[in-house]
């Protein structure tokens, strides 16, 4: 009895520790799978992270392609308006040109006008001067006539009257 009441006590103690150990390792086994749960909803995290990351990315690179895409847009309207500024600009250093030319083709004009008037003005004088000096001709002619018909007929009339 005395026997069996120590193999009672060894076996009750071996089986103490092998339920302590059965409990640390139901413990530990709770913390492993606890540990499990956390991995998992830490790798499902890096998932979505990943995913973001991902769709950022995507977004980012869409936005360079529009950017770029702006750009170049940009860069032709710009090339655009200066090529209209140049030819606008050399139009309107045409017409300044043509406006000069213009100027001064109406100045020699009005320069040549006003020769041409006072030509006028002096030939209208010269004419007024010949017409005036063939009148005051006639005039004296008439009257030289006269005088000479005045003259004559009194010479042919007879002198006994």
């Amino acid at each position: 009895i005395e026997l069996l009441k120590e193999k009672f006590k060894e076996v009750t103690k071996k089986l103490d520790e092998v339920q302590r150990e059965l409990a640390t390792k139901e413990q530990l086994l709770r913390l492993s799978q606890q540990e499990e749960q956390r991995a998992l909803k830490l790798e499902s995290e890096v998932e979505q992270l990943k995913n973001q990351r991902d769709q950022v990315l995507q977004e980012h690179q869409e936005k360079e392609k529009l950017h770029r895409l702006v750009v170049e847009q940009k860069n032709h309207e710009i090339l655009t308006l200066r090529k209209v500024a140049d030819e606008s600009t050399k139009k309107i250093e045409q017409l300044r040109t043509d406006n000069e030319t213009t100027a001064a083709t109406v100045a020699s004009m009005q320069q040549f006008v006003e020769e041409i008037s006072k030509r006028l003005k002096d030939t209208e004088a010269e004419l007024l001067n010949i017409l005036q000096s063939r009148q005051n001709n006639r005039v004296s002619k008439k009257s030289e006539t006269r005088n000479r018909t005045v003259s004559f007929q009194e010479s042919s009339i007879p002198k006994s009257q």
